[in-house]
């Protein structure tokens, strides 16, 4: 593949990346007003909506840095048959702390499922948009 080629296929890698890992932030707030409506306006009673997507958006970062510790981990550790296993067990385990939390407010399955099903949603979706970014910044820097 001619180098003009690569050099393109890595900028597009890297933008989708980027696209991916905006998505992941969104994605609480899409699918809890698209599918339980109620569960959000118990959790932001006072709140107007755009107050309630920096409030998700917010959590979902700190999920997605938490989670990028994980892969971090997961990576720096990958000819320990340990790791990778442990790692997948801590992004369930990641996956349950928000579960938890709108426990007090709606402890339906359907809320729990709902919530838990967003979490593995953005640890999967965030996983491959930082492994894309990290390959576009690491092949950028060697140049």
């Amino acid at each position: 593949m001619s180098n003009k080629k690569m050099e393109t296929k890595e900028i597009i890698n890297g933008l989708i990346g980027l696209i991916l890992l905006l998505i992941s932030f969104y994605t609480p707030f899409y699918v809890l007003n698209s599918y339980r409506p109620q569960l959000l306006s118990a959790l932001f009673p006072n709140s107007a909506t755009a107050v309630q997507v920096v409030i998700l958006m917010l959590s979902t970062a700190i999920l997605v840095v938490v989670n990028m510790l994980i892969v971090k981990f997961i990576n720096s550790n990958i000819n320990k048959v340990w790791a990778k296993p442990l790692g997948i067990i801590a992004v369930a385990i990641l996956s349950f702390i928000p579960a938890l939390i709108i426990r007090g407010v709606d402890s339906s399955f359907n809320s729990l499922g709902i919530v838990y099903f967003i979490c593995i949603i953005i640890a999967s979706i965030a996983w491959i948009s930082l492994t894309m970014i990290g390959t576009f910044l690491k092949i950028a820097k060697s140049r």
